[in-house]
């Protein structure tokens, strides 16, 4: 009895692993625009059956994905992503959501058998309702040791830092709609990632993330001069950050031995007032979308400037220092020469000799009366400050 009770729950089991059908979560999915989404999927069917096709499809009208690419509407290409397999997965991630990407969507395949062709749709499929954006593009804000991403206060989310590990940065300080990252550019080793994502929208389902043309395009370049060096006969640099091709860079940046640079452009003129010493260039972009900014920074080692001779900067606290310097020594000289004019006011008579006229001194500096001066072959001294005296 008890053999034909287990022959008995093997043919149900074998049934049961041979039956038509897919595996799909029916409850409706809600996403906000730009942001992507993951179907958990899988499918069966008779063993004896050979799979041919795998398709995806939205309100029974557009193909979203099909294992022929011709059949892939337009507006799905580059952002639908078949993760399963022709055997029992059929998974489905969609990434970039639009507001008519709004409908139900359905996972069918077919199979032969000899001559026989065999098809099934997985119902009632799975609904998905797009909200508006209400956060826009993320924004960066660069500080010399410091990176910003923000978003507008309409946002209902707050944004976050991950590290290229995709692990979120716990060193980082969130207020309101932005969050401040404290981090310098040599903390960044070359050709690596910092995301910004937004709370609403941080599901990890984009397959390529971040994407692997930036990491590898990115660098800088000189545009200017077969030499790296800069001097009064070369008046400047022309350096240049190249990014990828095909990706959208919304922001380009700059950074000079650790700090990030104000400066925000594609190219970047550097003269010898600007290097005092050597510099290490580096340059990064920055990437952003719906939800999302990717900052990148460029491969390989810095570009480093040397200064020859002849080459330098004046640093803002040697500028402040000659200037009072300067206040100083006017002063030294207006209050030497009104003391001598005093001086000279007070004496009668000077000592005989051959006589020299300085009225301008009186005159012109300190406005006082006209001055003279007598010279010997022993002594000079200064006349009165009054009308001339006859010899």
């Amino acid at each position: 009895m008890a053999p034909l009770l287990l022959a008995a729950l093997g043919l149900l089991g074998g049934a049961c692993t041979e039956a038509w059908g897919v595996n799909l979560k029916a409850e409706p999915v809600s996403r906000m625009e730009g942001s992507c989404m993951t179907l958990p999927c899988s499918f069966s069917y008779p063993q004896r059956e050979q799979v041919t096709a795998v398709m995806w499809k939205q309100n029974d009208m557009y193909f979203v994905y099909h294992l022929e690419e011709v059949w892939v509407s337009a507006v799905f290409k580059d952002r639908a992503h078949y993760l399963g397999d022709q055997q029992h997965n059929c998974s489905l991630r969609l990434s970039g959501l639009r507001l008519r990407d709004q409908g139900t969507y359905h996972f069918r395949f077919q199979t032969t058998n000899g001559n026989r062709t065999e098809g099934w749709t997985g119902q009632p499929g799975v609904k998905l309702s797009v909200l508006a954006d209400a956060c826009g593009t993320p924004h960066l804000q660069v500080d010399p040791e410091s990176l910003t991403c923000s978003v507008r206060d309409s946002c209902p989310y707050s944004p976050s830092w991950y590290g290229p590990d995709g692990r979120l940065i716990p060193e980082q300080t969130q207020q309101g709609n932005q969050s401040r990252l404290q981090r310098s550019s040599s903390q960044l080793p070359p050709g690596t990632a910092l995301s910004c994502l937004m709370d609403g929208y941080k599901e990890p389902c984009t397959p390529d993330w971040p994407p692997k043309s930036a990491l590898n395009k990115t660098s800088v370049e000189i545009l200017q001069l077969t030499q790296r060096s800069l001097g009064r006969d070369n008046n400047s640099i022309m350096l240049h950050c190249q990014g990828p091709s095909r990706e959208p860079v919304t922001r380009y940046i700059w950074s000079r031995d650790s700090k990030w640079l104000l400066e925000a452009g594609e190219d970047l003129s550097i003269t010898h007032e600007d290097v005092a010493g050597d510099g290490g260039y580096t340059c990064g972009i920055w990437m952003s979308s719906l939800g999302w900014g990717l900052l990148v920074s460029s491969r390989g080692e810095p570009i480093t400037l040397h200064c020859r001779s002849g080459c330098f900067q004046l640093s803002p606290l040697l500028i402040g220092a000659i200037v009072v310097a300067g206040i100083l020594i006017i002063a030294f000289i207006n209050l030497g020469a009104h003391y001598l004019c005093r001086r000279g006011q007070k004496k009668t008579e000077l000592a005989k000799g051959e006589t020299m006229a300085v009225d301008s001194l009186c005159g012109d500096v300190l406005n006082c009366p006209t001055l003279e001066m007598e010279s010997t072959y022993e002594n000079v001294g200064f006349k009165s400050c009054g009308s001339r005296t006859a010899l």
